[in-house]
């Protein structure tokens, strides 16, 4: 269904999106364009936007919150930064 919550941050999701926490899965390196993020309750999203950002965390803490427009922040909870995100899986 369009709006299974299952579903959301893909595009075809229609219904409400909330902000959600979860953890990225294993040895986290930061993002460097096309980086893919593995988290912990399944899904796999992709960085949107241009940028990079150089961290080492193990199974570090994420916010992804919904932004304008369907898109998505994933903002890293040790230290508030945040990067664009599309999900992918």
């Amino acid at each position: 269904a369009l709006n299974d919550p299952s579903q959301m941050g893909f595009t075809h999701y229609s219904g409400e999106r909330q902000e959600f926490s979860t953890r990225i899965v294993g040895s986290f390196r930061g993002w460097s364009g096309r980086t893919t993020f593995r988290l912990d309750n399944g899904q796999v999203w992709q960085q949107s936007e241009s940028g990079s950002y150089d961290v080492t965390l193990d199974n570090p803490e994420v916010r992804l919150r919904p932004k304008a427009v369907g898109s998505w922040m994933l903002v890293l909870k040790h230290n508030n930064r945040g990067v664009r995100v599309r999900r992918v899986e």
